[in-house]
């Protein structure tokens, strides 16, 4: 039962910040999405080191996942963001050529 609560905080603090980091930059994408695409590259490699230390800390455990996957959830969705506008791109050039 405390392993399940665990993994329903951690992961739902990380769907929280996603969301919080999407109203936040959500009209702002559309005009630099090369620069939100490099901000999440570097958030989710610190999101991965930070989750890579966890084991150094078991006490802080729920904490530190907490963290780390607070800076997961954005840089997966900007990914996800980011690599279907290009794909749009390019079938707008495939189709005029």
């Amino acid at each position: 039962m405390a392993a399940a609560l665990n993994w329903i905080i951690k992961d739902g603090l990380g769907q929280l910040g996603g969301v919080v980091y999407a109203s936040f930059v959500s009209d702002k994408f559309d005009s630099e999405p090369k620069r939100f695409r490099f901000q999440a590259t570097v958030a989710m490699q610190g999101a991965n080191v930070l989750e890579l230390l966890t084991p150094l800390w078991p006490g802080s455990f729920l904490l530190i996942a907490s963290i780390s996957n607070i800076g997961m959830f954005p840089a997966h969705r900007v990914d996800n963001l980011t690599m279907r506008i290009k794909m749009e791109v390019e079938n707008l050039q495939s189709a005029c050529f």
